[in-house]
């Protein structure tokens, strides 16, 4: 997918208020109107209603791990000095040189209550899993630096926050 499709992807929902009931309605007149107007429509009016619950909570679970995406790519943009550093989230977002795109709509990994994050820097990666909760981003951080640490080539600078305050 390429990045302007990543754009409207995200403005559409992050443009979306949350609201179940409306929603819910929503799918269900949508769900009626093509059963009645499409002969084409192989289904009855309940198919697309019977995803509802689980569409609410990908929009929910999306719009959470957009946020902390983004401000991992802020993080990375300020702080990290390697521009050939590739993160890959959920298999659905990339973070390649500096920007974010949509690769893939990975809808089982988004709507686990984990990330999956891969750093991969020329031919080394490193997996792991973030559960969600108030101190992600600073584990995700921290992941990065250990990752520079660790796999930059020797002469290049490494001095981070997160080291430094791991030293405490």
């Amino acid at each position: 997918m390429v990045s302007n499709e990543y754009d409207k992807i995200k403005t559409a929902i992050s443009n979306i208020k949350i609201d179940e009931y409306f929603i819910k309605d929503v799918i269900f007149l949508l769900s009626n109107y093509i059963t009645k107007s499409n002969d084409n429509y192989l289904y009855n009016s309940t198919y697309l209603t019977s995803y509802t619950d689980e569409f609410i909570q990908f929009l929910n679970m999306f719009l959470k791990k957009q946020q902390i995406v983004e401000n991992i790519k802020s993080y990375m943009n300020k702080e990290v000095k390697h521009n050939d550093l590739h993160v890959k989230i959920d298999l659905t977002w990339e973070i390649i040189n500096r920007e974010t795109i949509i690769t893939n709509i990975s809808s089982n990994r988004i709507v686990d209550d984990r990330l999956y994050v891969e750093i991969i820097r020329k031919d080394v990666s490193v997996i792991g899993f973030y559960y969600i909760k108030d101190t992600i981003e600073g584990e995700l951080k921290c992941s990065i630096e250990d990752f520079i640490k660790n796999y930059c080539l020797e002469g290049d600078s490494y001095e981070t926050e997160c080291a430094l305050s791991q030293v405490d």
